[in-house]
């Protein structure tokens, strides 16, 4: 691959790891661990940020299931798994 088309690929990861919502933190983490020096512990907080968020979300604004959803990719991407909390808050 030539080193123009590396660089453009490394920027895209760049710019998506800056995405920090609860909708879209799984796919920031997972664009951050493809650029070095990534920093799972610093990541693993703001998983765990993003997640209370959108369990607060899913109990207070539209689109329940949409949150739902989210606290569900944010959790299995996780290290702390948010099992019984999760219960109350997705149906299945």
């Amino acid at each position: 691959m030539p080193a123009a088309a590396r660089r453009g690929k490394q920027n895209r990861f760049e710019l998506a790891a800056t995405q920090l919502r609860p909708n879209e933190i799984v796919w920031a983490y997972l664009s951050a661990r493809k650029l070095p020096g990534v920093d799972q512990g610093q990541w693993q907080q703001r998983l765990e940020s993003a997640l209370e968020s959108a369990l607060s979300f899913s109990q207070t604004r539209p689109l329940p299931g949409w949150w739902s959803y989210n606290c569900g990719l944010i959790n299995t991407h996780s290290v702390v798994r948010r099992t019984p909390r999760l219960n109350s808050v997705v149906p299945f």
